[in-house]
């Protein structure tokens, strides 16, 4: 293990618990900002947290100390327990009697928090002039679908985020009440990332997919047709050999049949026999194997089974109906009993972002 390994690995004590001293105790470090805001005179803030959908704002405000001069309307990352949010600033210069009764616990948004506004990506000068490689210009693939989310500035901040709370999650305890609170708040800023996530991937994916839908339709309608042809041929080969071997086994039982008839009439009249065992004619049987310069064809076959009497099915060759069961559990809960069945109560929790 190198130095810098056997650093990182390294604990330390102070009175908030034991720490890693590559890191540093986040609430000593946050303390000593704090009381580096009061003293200097840092400017305290309101802010608004953005909703799931990263439209609106919540209602309530929220008091910080900023390392830097903020406006009304400046969107910033501010710290929330141990991970981060996107806020806008709702109102600057706020009076310190404000905080008087809480100050100890108000924390300081680092100065570089603030968020500036991304200019569109630039297409690919093949793109730009409607050409690549031959192929003609897709005009409705414009803007963030031309670019990839690694070099996304906003998706780089989400990703941050996303570690932090990664990391919250693990170290989470619970064991009071208050914890469940604090937790929930927490817990809603998860949520509400996952749909700021799932809302830029959606930025991504839908141009590119709606494109794709698009020339898979186009494809479809061309092999759908050539699929069904195929199908039809195959179909009329299969009909023609069925006819064939029904043919065979209608003279075979014909054949069959005069036989027992001859032995009858032998036995009757001393062994005279009348009726004609002629061979009735048949079609040949059609071959196993059919080479072409093109392609072969060969018969194959697959065993299959249909219900025709399902009293007599033994028990473990029944399924149980697991979408009726469900519906029963989700319409009637424990009060329309099944035989052999158990309705029971599994315990959840939703988490509702504001």
């Amino acid at each position: 293990m190198n130095e810098q390994s056997v650093m990182e690995a390294k604990k330390g004590t102070c009175k908030h618990g034991e720490f890693y001293l590559s890191e540093g105790c986040p609430l000593c470090i946050e303390e000593a900002r704090r009381e580096r805001a009061a003293k200097a005179g840092v400017p305290i803030v309101k802010v608004r947290y953005f909703t799931a959908d990263g439209e609106a704002v919540s209602d309530r405000e929220y008091t910080y100390y900023s390392e830097e001069a903020l406006n009304v309307g400046d969107v910033v990352i501010v710290p929330v327990r141990d991970t981060t949010a996107r806020a806008k600033v709702s109102q600057v210069a706020v009076p310190d009697s404000e905080i008087e009764a809480f100050k100890d616990k108000v924390k300081t948004i680092p100065a570089g928090s603030k968020m500036t506004a991304q200019p569109e990506p630039e297409p690919p000068p093949e793109v730009k002039q409607g050409i690549t490689e031959g192929i003609e210009q897709r005009p409705e693939i414009t803007g963030t679908a031309l670019t990839t989310p690694d070099k996304d500035k906003t998706v780089k901040l989400l990703v941050e985020q996303a570690e932090s709370m990664v990391k919250y999650a693990n170290e989470l305890v619970i064991a009071s009440s208050d914890d469940v609170k604090d937790a929930t708040a927490d817990l809603a800023l998860v949520a509400g990332l996952t749909k700021q996530l799932k809302a830029k991937r959606d930025e991504y994916v839908k141009p590119l997919q709606a494109e794709a839908d698009k020339a898979k339709a186009f494809f479809d309608s061309i092999m759908n047709p050539v699929a069904e042809a195929y199908k039809t041929g195959k179909q009329k080969i299969l009909d023609y050999n069925a006819e064939v071997e029904r043919q065979i086994a209608e003279a075979k039982r014909i054949e069959d049949e005069k036989y027992r008839l001859a032995q009858e009439e032998a036995a009757l009249k001393g062994g005279e026999i009348t009726i004609d065992l002629t061979p009735v004619k048949k079609p040949a049987e059609t071959p196993n194997s059919v080479r072409t310069d093109m392609g072969n064809a060969h018969k194959t076959g697959n065993w299959k089974w249909k219900v025709v009497d399902l009293s007599q099915v033994p028990r473990e060759y029944l399924v149980v109906d697991s979408a009726m069961l469900t519906a029963i559990a989700r319409s009637h809960h424990d009060a329309k009993p099944v035989p052999g069945i158990r309705f029971y109560f599994e315990p959840g929790l939703r988490i509702n972002t504001r």
